[in-house]
């Protein structure tokens, strides 16, 4: 018998810095902060949905995603955009199988695939907060209520 798969949302926290500089021909060296005439930082947070066959094999994955996210784009003359996966925000299991996932898809309010907290940010440079694996409400034993995992019977 195949294992039974769950299916998980990991939220990874991704820097953009956007870099233009002074002399397009050196636009390779973000090292030197002389050479460069103007920047950009940005954080996102991109959400995935996957399958894993428990939740220790999901933060793998998570952490996979985390570092597939480092890129380096050239989008013209002196201008380097550059990625990097920072961290992991957040990893929840969303449903125990996936018929049970496509009920919640079809129901009156989908699937759950979790939610971003602004109140994250660090005040000195507004980078959201990582979280290590026992932080991670997945692993944590202070579960809050997910609809997605336990469906809300209205009383």
């Amino acid at each position: 018998m195949p294992p039974r798969i769950s299916i998980y949302t990991a939220q990874i926290i991704v820097t953009e810095k956007d870099l233009w500089f002074k002399q397009p021909e050196i636009a390779d060296d973000e090292s030197d902060q002389d050479s460069i005439a103007h920047s950009t930082v940005i954080h996102r947070v991109h959400g995935r949905l996957f399958p894993a066959v428990d939740d220790n094999s999901a933060y793998e994955s998570a952490l996979r995603f985390v570092e597939g996210y480092g890129d380096r784009n050239y989008d013209g003359p002196g201008h380097v955009k550059l990625f990097e996966g920072i961290g992991i925000y957040q990893l929840t299991r969303v449903a125990d199988s996936m018929d049970r996932f496509m009920e919640y898809v079809d129901g009156l309010y989908g699937a759950s695939t979790g939610s971003v907290s602004f109140g994250i940010a660090d005040a000195s440079d507004k980078v959201p907060k990582t979280r290590e694996k026992h932080e991670l409400q997945l692993f944590s034993a202070l579960q809050s209520y997910n609809p997605s995992v336990e469906p809300y019977e209205p009383g």
